[in-house]
């Protein structure tokens, strides 16, 4: 049980989290050894305490994106539910919830409360861990997803033509593989459910 927790913090959190200083060093890696005050030197001199102080942190970092991530996709929810049916809402709730698993439920016309009824037997019945693998994969994408869209938003207001491309592509990448990995474990959990009940 405890490893299962371990390799999900790991790919959920802790590589979102590594993803998103890796983009900020990108961005602002002067900005940020200044305002820690941090020298190149220091880090070299110590590097034990400065993973020993890194590991949490990225931690932390992924846990914050995911964190925002749900709150959108809250957002995103209460926009769909309270407004009327007009294209440009249903295009919005597609690009903001197209990529969670409640809003693939939702398209699909699934059931929250039941689907979540067919994890719980399929976990009872020792069935789930193929499975967990995608949604493990879709909590990825989602955080990585996040953060590049911030960055796209971030080189739009700086006027940064390329790298807002660049967001933009792997916004899309991101955001189309996190679509596919719910698509892949709502159809699988379904499928594995159907099989064994």
């Amino acid at each position: 049980m405890v490893d299962k927790y371990s390799v999900r913090d790991f790919f959920a959190y802790f590589l979102v989290g590594l993803f998103l200083l890796l983009t900020l060093l990108y961005q602002f890696k002067i900005l940020l050894y200044n305002y820690f005050s941090i020298s190149i030197e220091d880090v070299k001199s110590t590097p034990s305490i400065v993973i020993f102080l890194l590991i949490p942190s990225l931690y932390l970092l992924g846990h914050i994106v995911h964190s925002i991530d749900s709150i959108i996709g809250r957002i995103g929810n209460y926009i769909e539910e309270k407004s009327t049916k007009h294209k440009f809402v249903i295009f919005l709730f597609k690009c903001v919830n197209g990529n969670r698993l409640l809003g693939n439920l939702k398209s699909e016309e699934i059931d929250f409360p039941f689907f979540n009824e067919k994890v719980n037997k399929l976990q009872f019945e020792d069935k789930y861990r193929q499975l967990e693998y995608w949604n493990l994969m879709n909590e990825l994408f989602k955080g990585l997803t996040l953060i590049s869209f911030s960055w796209m938003l971030f080189y739009i207001i700086n006027f940064s033509s390329l790298k807002f491309f660049i967001a933009l592509v792997l916004t899309f990448l991101f955001w189309y593989r996190a679509r596919f990995m719910a698509k892949k474990y709502i159809l699988l959990v379904n499928n594995t459910y159907d099989l064994i009940k």
